[in-house]
């Protein structure tokens, strides 16, 4: 008499290819996940320097109507185009500016990935760039600015 139904060798193989399909599924998310962030931080860095060019013009000519983008304090929804970034008391800086997509190609940054509606914002008095919809660190803590990411080692895992 024969029996029908799933043999131990058989289940114990399902079993242990199953635990290495996710083993490799939960490595490609961190992966990509770091890949991400490292993007995002170059390109975060090439504004940066674009920031610093405009800057040094800004102190050679002492023109800021050269200054680049649009007045975050300015705009009627600053709170939503910020969102958790900035506090109120940042948002009503002057130095504050807004990198959307147009502001972006107009300095020659085309290559920069930025979806619809997503922004950039600029302190021309610091260099920093701040990407209002942030990224978590591993204790799922929300970095926005450059800096805060570079220094919570997001780009260096």
């Amino acid at each position: 008499m024969q029996e029908k139904g799933i043999s131990l060798i058989a289940l114990t193989i399902t079993a242990i290819v199953l635990i290495i399909l996710a083993g490799a599924i939960a490595v490609g998310s961190d992966i990509l996940k770091k890949s991400f962030v490292q993007s995002l931080a170059t390109d975060m860095l090439l504004i940066q320097t674009k920031v610093k060019i405009i800057n040094e013009r800004v102190k050679f000519n002492g023109d800021t109507s050269i200054l680049i983008g649009e007045k975050l304090k300015d705009n009627p929804n600053k709170e939503n185009i910020a969102g958790n970034a900035l506090t109120s008391a940042e948002m009503e800086s002057d130095s504050l500016y807004i990198y959307d997509r147009e502001t972006l190609d107009s300095i020659g940054l085309e290559g920069i990935k930025l979806d619809n509606g997503e922004v950039y914002i600029v302190d021309y008095d610091t260099g920093e760039i701040i990407w209002p919809d942030g990224v978590s660190n591993e204790e799922g803590v929300r970095l926005y600015k450059l800096s805060e990411i570079i220094e919570g080692s997001l780009i260096n895992e």
